[in-house]
């Protein structure tokens, strides 16, 4: 597919920072890490393309004797050397020798990835202390480049990043998350907006899952077939991500399956899962964030992590648990049907508001550059009400200069009109802001305010879906 193409609408940072490393006239050791389908080997294909390279992956679930065959075959055809498939070698560190006696023979700078590393490892630690060794006798005065990067955040954070190992030699850590909303807006160029902010409120920004959009086809159509129909993209999907980033899966989706109901606290979930809110369920809800399928929030009006609330933050997993998890029976069986139809599309409204407000916090510094004061945010999150699981103002920004944003975000597929005040002016009153503070009043809708609001005056700042899909 075009992907390579496709791809590179987007990550200009995340290329410059590496190309900026790559022209020092030192070594440089890179940690590259995000989830399944985020674009993290495709990124690093694109930064190589014409550099000196020799590029590895490791195999998921193997022994490390077949790690170490499938290492010597990449070499082996990367330098166009058949004998190298011959050797046996028993440890990394042969490997690594070997790796090393390559890297005297080169005169310029050369680049090293060992992709899909936590596989490589075993998910244990000796490799990355090996790798160490290496580092600091043989190739940190060579002017090379070794990039580690893996799919496993736990992993890739806790047994490389903040290993004792590698502290204080890593050069640049770049955590890869999903396109901005303008990046994906790109890649779907034959669709409208209106059915793009659709796509990205169910799917998210993630370039694997856009890429499985056939662009000549109507949101339901596409829907009915990835999500809704026996072979379909998603059908295996949560399988396939979920299961590879955690050892103790079915508790991770015990967890998940609790906060796809709403937005809970530690005791909370606690209580309903069973697990002590000590350090078991706090390390497996750290683990999440980490991978991204999760994030906490503390409510703008609250001293320390008391009520520090936990909020499913992954669009796919939403929209499963909603529709596909209750489901899993006929999907399973359907080949012909527009299941999409019957089950999703008759009830699917007040669903797609709720994620319209997940999508507008996620994106919420996007939308502050909208805004034009993205420079002086603070913090944002939301007000959670008492014992309430939704939220009770979406998103409030807290700004340098004692000023805040309360944020009323509507999802009509019409403007919105001056019916919206009142209802504005309840949920100010639910804000107890400080006598220093300014209040300023946000509209955030994807089609905007229609005349008569825009007349009143009444908000500061109005945005809508084109300004949303404009910030690059």
């Amino acid at each position: 597919s075009g992907i390579g193409e496709i791809m590179f609408l987007g990550r200009k940072n995340e290329l410059l920072e590496l190309n900026k490393k790559y022209e020092m006239s030192r070594s440089q050791l890179v940690v590259v890490y995000g989830r399944r389908r985020i674009g993290k080997s495709e990124l690093l294909r694109h930064f190589c393309h014409s550099k000196p390279k020799l590029m590895f992956e490791g195999l998921e679930s193997q022994p490390q004797q077949v790690q170490i065959q499938n290492v010597l075959n990449m070499l082996s055809v990367q330098l166009k050397n058949p004998f190298l498939t011959k050797l046996s070698l028993t440890s990394w560190n042969e490997v690594f020798q070997l790796l090393t006696d390559e890297i005297d023979k080169r005169k310029e700078k050369l680049i090293i990835v060992f992709d899909e590393f936590q596989w490589m490892a075993n998910l244990r630690s000796p490799l990355v202390s090996l790798l160490k060794l290496y580092w600091d006798n043989h190739w940190k005065h060579k002017n090379i480049m070794i990039v580690l990067c893996g799919s496993v955040a736990t992993f890739m954070v806790k047994k490389v990043i903040q290993s004792k190992a590698l502290y204080g030699r890593i050069n640049v850590e770049i955590c890869l998350g999903g396109f901005k909303p303008s990046e994906a807006r790109r890649f779907l160029k034959n669709r409208g907006e209106w059915e793009v902010l659709r796509y990205l409120i169910i799917m998210g920004t993630i370039p694997k899952y856009l890429e499985e959009i056939d662009q000549n086809r109507s949101l339901a159509a596409n829907l009915n077939q990835l999500f809704f129909t026996k072979n379909g993209f998603f059908v295996g999907e949560l399988e396939k991500v979920f299961f590879s980033q955690f050892r103790e899966a079915q508790t991770y989706k015990k967890i998940i399956t609790v906060l796809a109901t709403g937005n809970y606290s530690l005791s909370e979930m606690s209580k309903k899962i069973k697990i002590t809110s000590g350090g078991g369920l706090k390390s497996y809800l750290s683990n999440l964030e980490l991978t991204g399928f999760v994030r906490s929030y503390t409510s703008l009006n609250s001293k320390g992590n008391r009520n520090q609330k936990y909020k499913l933050f992954d669009e796919f997993l939403n929209f499963y648990f909603k529709y596909m998890m209750p489901n899993n029976r006929q999907i399973s069986q359907n080949t012909n049907q527009q299941l999409y139809n019957l089950l999703v599309l008759p009830h699917w409204q007040p669903w797609l508001g709720v994620a319209f407000e997940s999508f507008c916090l996620k994106h919420a510094m996007v939308i502050a550059e909208v805004a034009g004061f993205a420079e002086e945010v603070v913090l944002f999150s939301p007000l959670f009400g008492g014992q309430d699981k939704k939220f009770q103002i979406d998103l409030i920004y807290q700004r340098s200069n004692n000023v805040i944003t309360i944020c009323e975000i509507k999802y009509l597929s019409e403007a919105v009109g001056t019916w919206i005040i009142p209802e504005m002016e309840k949920k100010l009153n639910l804000f107890k802001g400080s006598k220093k503070q300014t209040i300023e009043r946000m509209l955030i809708a994807p089609m905007g305010a229609d005349k008569h609001l825009m007349d009143a005056g009444y908000f500061h700042h109005i945005v809508d879906m084109k300004a949303i899909f404009s910030v690059t």
